[in-house]
């Protein structure tokens, strides 16, 4: 079939915002309202209580009564904490606290799609899909929406503003807070457009990329869009049309991007940049502004740059254990299932960290059964029983939250992302098991172990466990800052070449065994994968824990052996976890009928015969670019039903080269 272009209709506002950039209170500041909120309610006493001078002491406390931070009784003099105060001191947050400056304007951008009525960032459409002039294909809406953004009061498009400005982190919104809406600055509307490949299976459209992309930031994944897209197109078969595939060579309408071809091993910013700079009129203002944008995107990137090692097998276990003895305020250990064995491995240094009042999280993703089924290993029950006894708190899963993640996290700084089950498999296990090791120099909010943790508390976590977890988040996030960017951004800035520029630092980074990373989640584990078999030019290699047709389906065929004509050298290393004979040998017979159907020299398309001890989940491409995951790439097509999964992007050969030599070890012999 022909590519589908999709045309989606965009109203977007601009509101002129009043923000107020906000100020961190100083140490005294803080000592004072500490004070005052355990019970030390006159000037005289808390310069007694903090030794200070009652001057000193004064002149803060009236600081702290005119931002509205403390209470006084004029009669008596007594002070009290102000509501605000009072909250953040009854939820011991006082560190969040601050001083409200001078307002400032801000113009803040709003879209709308007007076919389902969903708000985004108007930028983050911007980046992600071609913006044209004229209509090619618009998806009508059905039925009105039921709160269009026109009818938005002020309390909505301030809650939408500051949420954007807490989300993005930048630097100059980070401290800011909208408080009012002055006027509409303007009002428009264009139509964006995304083209889509239409295959039949089973019955059923599935729609994929046709230049499939993966970004850094989560909330501009493409997946989310198509998965979308590809209920609507099976709901209402009058949406769909088809269309032949879009130029890209040249464009009608004077200032509009062209689409621009992102191969998997790109950032895609980068690819964006490289467009920008063959445009003859680099010059005018509408080259300047993407050029701006890329370059944030790319400073974004680079601002990731973490160490990775390899862990592989039983070392999964031994890292578990030392993020276990090593953490200093919390632990997190992950993992889809757990049993007797695998929670008694590390009962000692549960106990370690607890008596060192750690806070220790062990979660369970997945339940037994359909019917939601945790069993309950007597191990944890004894686990349980003598933390009760130490100063560290245990939290434990009460009922699965429909994930398959594996990772283990320390204190927001160091952690491991695997394909192990951390509390389910021992050391003993003999499958090949691949995960990464990352640690950060200092915490950073944007830090890929806190970027972690945020992804699961946003999940379906029991809502004890979550306000447990988020407080642990929040209080290391009120402790850290985010590292300073200020060199990366004046280098890429002042650049004659940004592309250039961005490939040295990258070299730089390589150099030093720092790689950047890119957090792969749910749906775009399979995007990434026919992403990486489209674009990939010398090489592919992709491991998966087990395979089945669901996944190995007519769409993925096609992009393997598109690949495989092409001359790129793929290879295949899957396992089978279940001990069904009858489902083994159906496996089997698939492998065979896949090779019959690549049809190719057995060099350039090399995948076993029959099951090998494998439960990695990886994809590497052109010995550059590679994720590590908890995804089985061959046996899960990433449906919106399923469980949550994740994964590491990694932009270093090293890496990339370190896991292709493990899996053809493991692929090579008697293939």
């Amino acid at each position: 079939m022909n590519p589908i272009r999709i045309g989606l209709p965009v109203t977007k506002i601009t509101y002129q915002i009043e923000a107020i950039r906000r100020t961190g209170l100083m140490p005294l500041d803080a000592a004072l309202l500490q004070a005052v909120g355990d019970g030390k309610p006159t000037v005289p006493e808390l310069a007694d209580h903090l030794g200070l001078p009652l001057r000193l002491v004064h002149t803060s406390c009236l600081s702290l009564i005119e931002n509205d931070l403390l209470a006084i009784n004029f009669k008596t003099g007594h002070l009290r904490l102000a509501p605000r105060a009072q909250r953040a001191y009854d939820f011991r947050r006082m560190r969040t606290l601050s001083f409200l400056g001078q307002p400032e304007e801000r113009f803040f951008t709003v879209a709308q799609e007007l076919a389902w009525g969903t708000v985004f960032e108007w930028q983050t459409a911007r980046d992600t899909f071609e913006v044209v002039g004229r209509e090619e294909l618009q998806v009508l809406r059905t039925q009105a929406v039921d709160n269009p953004l026109t009818q938005y009061d002020s309390t909505e498009i301030l809650a939408l503003y500051n949420t954007m400005r807490f989300e993005s982190r930048r630097a100059d919104d980070e401290d800011t807070i909208g408080v009012a809406v002055n006027h509409i600055a303007d009002v428009n509307g264009s139509i964006l457009h995304v083209d889509l490949l239409a295959l039949e299976h089973e019955g059923l459209t599935e729609l994929y990329p046709a230049i499939a992309t993966l970004r850094w930031r989560d909330r501009s994944d493409l997946s989310e869009l198509i998965g979308t897209l590809r209920r609507r197109v099976n709901e209402l078969p009058e949406f769909r049309k088809l269309s032949t595939k879009p130029t890209t060579t040249s464009s009608p309408v004077p200032g509009i991007r062209l689409a621009c071809h992102v191969r998997f091993q790109e950032f895609a910013a980068v690819a964006q940049l490289q467009h920008l700079a063959s445009q003859v009129d680099k010059e005018s203002e509408h080259v300047r502004e993407e050029q701006a944008d890329f370059l944030d995107q790319c400073q974004s990137l680079l601002e990731t740059a973490t160490r990775f090692e390899i862990v592989r097998d039983d070392a999964n276990v031994a890292e578990c254990r030392d993020q276990l003895c090593r953490a200093e305020e919390f632990c997190v250990v992950h993992s889809a299932f757990w049993s007797q064995d695998g929670i008694q491995q590390y009962y000692d240094d549960v106990l370690g960290a607890l008596q060192r009042n750690v806070d220790v999280f062990l979660l369970r993703g997945l339940a037994e059964d359909v019917l939601g089924v945790v069993d309950v290993p007597p191990v944890l029950r004894e686990l349980v029983e003598a933390a009760s006894r130490l100063p560290g708190r245990l939290f434990v899963s009460s009922r699965p939250h429909h994930s398959h993640a594996k990772f283990v996290i320390r204190d927001g700084v160091e952690g491991v992302i695997s394909s192990f089950n951390f509390l389910g498999a021992t050391a003993a296990n003999p499958q090949l098991n691949l995960g990464l090791r990352f640690a950060t120099d200092s915490p950073r909010a944007d830090a890929l172990e806190m970027r972690i943790l945020r992804r699961l508390g946003a999940g379906d976590l029991a809502p004890e466990l979550l306000a447990k977890l988020r407080k642990c988040l929040d209080q290391k996030e009120l402790t850290s800052r985010l590292a300073s960017s200020s060199a990366v951004l004046s280098g890429l800035y002042a650049a004659p070449d940004p592309v250039s520029w961005f490939a040295d630092e990258q070299a730089r980074n390589a150099a030093e065994n720092i790689s950047c990373w890119e957090l792969v989640t749910n749906e775009g584990h399979r995007d990434a994968l026919l992403s990486a078999l489209h674009s990939a030019s010398s090489s592919i290699t992709i491991t998966s824990g087990d395979l089945t047709r669901s996944a190995v389906d007519p769409v993925f065929v096609r992009y393997l052996a598109d690949a495989v004509a092409r001359g790129v050298q793929v290879r295949v290393l899957w396992g089978f976890q279940g001990d069904d004979y009858e489902q083994r040998q159906a496996t089997i017979q698939l492998v065979k009928e896949l090779r019959e159907r690549i049809a190719a020299d057995p060099a350039r398309f090399l995948i076993n015969s029959e099951p090998k001890p494998v439960h990695a989940k990886t994809i590497v491409v052109d010995h550059s670019v590679s994720i590590v995951s908890s995804f089985n790439f061959l046996s899960y097509r990433g449906t919106r039903s399923g469980a949550h999964e994740m994964g590491v992007k990694t932009y270093s050969s090293r890496i990339a080269g370190e896991l292709e030599q493990v899996i053809v070890q493991v692929l090579a012999p008697g293939v």
